[in-house]
Formats: structure tokens, sequence, C-alpha cells
């Protein structure tokens, strides 16, 4: 095959950013089991070792502003996640 190939899965930043909210709110209600301690640690952790597992080790540095930009989005999704589901342990336990 020849030319280039190229898969744009978000046609703007706001609509990664809508997509971000809603994985996030889909991913902390899988985490409705988790202890509190459990979410709070993993919302601090998680989303840090995912930046560098993609930023350093799947070389997005590769890509520049692009790829650095990618990995925060990401890795703000991971936050949201697991602060999204302590937000919603916090409210239950009221």
């Amino acid at each position: 095959m020849k030319g280039d190939l190229l898969h744009y899965s978000y046609y703007s930043v706001a609509e990664h950013q809508e997509r971000i909210e809603k994985y996030a709110t889909l991913g902390a209600s899988k985490l409705k089991n988790s202890s509190k301690v459990s979410l709070l640690l993993k919302s601090f952790f998680s989303p840090l070792l995912r930046f560098l597992k993609m930023y350093l080790f799947q070389r997005g540095f590769l890509d520049g502003k692009a790829g650095l930009q990618v990995c925060y989005y990401v890795s703000k999704e991971v936050y949201l996640k697991y602060a999204k589901a302590y937000q919603a342990k916090n409210e239950q336990s009221i």
C-alpha cells in the first residue's frame, strides 16, 4: 500500500475532552466496589504511571507536542476515573 494512512481518533481537542469525561464516568461506575483508600491511592499513582508508560516506554515523546498532549489527556482520564469513583463512594457514605 503506497501513501500515508491517517487515522484521526478525535477531530478536535474539545471532542477528545468530551470522550475523556464519558469514559472516566463509565470507568468510575465499574469501580463502585473498591475501597476509599484504594481509590485515593490509585487516583494519585495510576495517572502518573500511565503517563510515564505512554510518554517514555511507548515513546510518545517522539511525537513532540502532540505526543505530550495525548499522554496528558490519557493520564487525565485515568485521574478522573478514580476521582469520580472516590466522590461517588463519599456520597454513598453520607
